[in-house]
């Protein structure tokens, strides 16, 4: 069967799988490598940043505080059967499209505060990422200590290995236990929060108080939860990237040294070259050859064996 090279196994270059992080810290390192990048990410660059990771701090925690308030009265004001609330002498829990005006709001806010909180760890890794690159290698974990971190958490791993003592197993295993129950916790926090929501949804949809209004509302939420998942697995989840570098090595072999250019050209782009791979019909037409192959020698295998018995 004659193969055409650029169409049955054309040349795939790998797949790299990259985080947000990670995708910032390759612009920054290659940002301060270049010409007056130094000069450019210096100590009033840090101080302007680290202003600004604070001021989106306070916000995210104000917003996270109105989510738990409203989540509360959800769970108070609707889930209760004598609780309620009056706002300006109204009754919350009897007033007609309070139900869908909370749940819009809180859909709203919760879409607020993941932008906030991305825009923040955005700050924090280009903060810490310029610690590590502008700091020696053995003050580097106490230079992050003193930028800001996510609700002025902060925590530092001991390098007691370098001075050859390591934990004993219970020290591990406690170390196991916390993280099992801080695991536990969260997951916790989160299901009971999806639940409430989801009540909630489930409430508005049997007993809608604004007609066809309601179902707009509904719509609306549902909309912005799909698009706030996304949102967050597109900056918190690694992406697949076509890695391609090998060409931009290639591109300064061409005028640096010819000779070495056109080698490693024919290794990318030559009929043997690791980057080329069989595309899918090239594999189905081989896999269908070889089980007519098969079912070829099966058959004159059966009618040898008939002309044999008679």
């Amino acid at each position: 069967m004659a193969i055409d090279l650029d169409k049955d196994r054309p040349v795939r270059f790998p797949i790299t799988w990259l985080s947000y992080k990670s995708r910032i810290r390759r612009d920054l390192d290659r940002a301060y490598a270049s010409e007056g990048g130094e000069t450019y990410f210096d100590s009033e660059y840090v101080a302007q940043l680290s202003a600004q990771a604070k001021q989106l701090e306070e916000w995210t925690i104000k917003l996270l505080v109105l989510q738990i308030a409203m989540t509360a009265f959800q769970v108070v004001g609707f889930l209760g059967n004598e609780a309620s609330i009056s706002l300006f002498g109204v009754t919350l829990k009897q007033a007609v499209g309070v139900k869908e005006i909370l749940i819009a709001f809180y859909a709203t806010v919760a879409l607020a505060t993941w932008t906030l909180m991305i825009s923040k760890e955005t700050t924090l890794t280009i903060l810490e990422r310029l610690t590590e690159l502008s700091t020696d290698e053995s003050f580097a974990n106490f230079g992050k200590i003193a930028n800001p971190t996510s609700f002025s958490i902060k925590f530092y791993a001991s390098r007691l290995y370098e001075d050859w003592m390591f934990p004993t197993r219970l020290n591990t295993a406690l170390f196991v236990v916390i993280l099992i129950v801080a695991a536990m916790i969260f997951i916790a926090i989160f299901v009971f929060s999806c639940a409430v929501n989801v009540v909630f949804v489930l409430d508005i949809y049997r007993n809608p108080t604004l007609g066809i209004w309601s179902n707009f509302v509904l719509c609306y939420v549902g909309l912005v939860m799909i698009f706030g998942l996304l949102f967050i697995a597109r900056f918190y989840v690694p992406q697949p990237y076509r890695d391609q570098s090998v060409l931009l090595e290639l591109k300064a072999l061409e005028e640096a040294d010819p000779a070495l250019y056109r080698r490693k050209r024919a290794e990318i782009y030559g009929p043997s070259s690791i980057y080329r791979k069989s595309s899918w019909p090239f594999r189905v037409r081989n896999l269908v050859s070889l089980l007519k192959g098969r079912l070829v020698s099966a058959k004159a295998a059966i009618m040898e064996a008939v002309c044999r018995f008679r």
